[in-house]
């Protein structure tokens, strides 16, 4: 890009390179979503007119084809309000449902569980395509997902302040080699409340989390969580619920997380800023990390009110490495080394 400008061009497979975000991508990671953020996918239609989006196949291969040849349909039932929910029912009316993903105020609703297992998942908005509106999980359960590479991963990538994702489960299911991701949202600045998750596995490199990887400003509220056999690994920034917390509300938390990673990991927030107390939770984890910001709750940030009921830590705290992260009322109840 030094002496040749180039936009909107991608490598699709079998081809293996670095992304500017430390990424690497090979022919295994043929991952529209891992695309969303700088072409037009069915995520959002066709942003810029161009007559032309990406789809998966039948066969799962990418394709780039055009409106007049494939237009976009959208048959949901219901007509998108509080009262009257866009009705979710298969992975068919899923993918519909994420090209409204950007519109304000818009609400979905999960009719049936729906299994993704061998099928191309899109995620629900993203940083070109913000999720504005409200997803209701309606106690249904996604599983099967499994979402490579790129950045903002998650069923939801990219929320807004207005955003409210609730009442979803989420079970066998994994985000891999990406960042700014987590399995229910990548970047987060809505409302997230009574989730799900079981079985999850996260891999990549900054910013990750089993639930969310970068939870930002005060509207972010993530908030009655139940995680159960979670795996998170990374390098920097990685929890078993969220990688890094700044500013937002994070509470009532069941945990049971096993956490790697290099700087600031913690078997549930990697790092919360220091103005902002974690409160209320329980449960056990196992934190492996290498450097003094590493902590069976939180690597660095304030906490109050939290049991471990057993795991360990290989490094200074059984609940934070308390030089640098103050806590209050947080306990460890047996079979915990660190």
């Amino acid at each position: 890009t030094y002496s040749s400008p180039y936009e909107k061009c991608f490598y699709m497979k079998g081809y293996t390179a670095r992304s500017n975000q430390g990424i690497e991508i090979d022919n295994s990671e043929r991952n529209v979503s891992a695309y969303e953020n700088a072409i037009d996918t069915i995520v959002g239609g066709d942003n810029d007119d161009t007559g032309y989006y990406f789809i998966f196949d039948e066969n799962n291969e990418p394709q780039l084809v055009s409106i007049e040849d494939e237009p976009i349909t959208f048959t949901l039932e219901g007509s998108g309000t509080e009262a009257d929910p866009y009705l979710i029912h298969n992975p068919k009316e899923w993918n519909e449902a994420t090209t409204k993903a950007q519109q304000t105020g818009i609400h979905f609703k999960l009719a049936n569980d729906i299994d993704f297992s061998g099928k191309e998942f899109y995620k629900m908005g993203s940083i070109s395509n913000t999720f504005k509106g409200v997803l209701d999980g309606n106690n249904k359960t996604l599983r099967g997902i499994e979402l490579k590479g790129g950045v903002y991963q998650g069923v939801v990538g990219y929320t807004a302040d207005t955003a409210i994702i609730k009442d979803l489960n989420v079970e066998a299911s994994s985000v891999s080699k990406a960042t700014y991701s987590g399995m229910i949202v990548g970047y987060n600045s809505g409302l997230i409340k009574h989730i799900y998750e079981k079985d999850i596995n996260i891999t990549g490199t900054n910013y990750i989390g089993g639930t969310v990887g970068y939870n930002y400003r005060e509207t972010a509220k993530v908030q009655t969580i139940e995680a159960e056999n979670i795996e998170v690994e990374g390098n920097d920034y990685v929890g078993g619920i969220i990688g890094r917390n700044d500013y937002g509300v994070v509470r009532e938390i069941k945990f049971d997380t096993k956490v790697t990673g290099n700087n600031y990991v913690g078997g549930v927030i990697g790092s919360t800023n220091s103005n902002v107390l974690i409160t209320n939770g329980v449960g056990k984890t196992e934190v492996i990390g290498n450097t003094n910001d590493v902590g069976g709750i939180s690597g660095y940030g304030r906490i109050s009110n939290f049991i471990i009921e057993s795991g360990s830590s290989n490094k200074y705290g059984m609940i934070s490495n308390t030089y640098s992260s103050p806590y209050e009322k947080c306990f460890y109840m047996k079979g915990y080394t660190a």
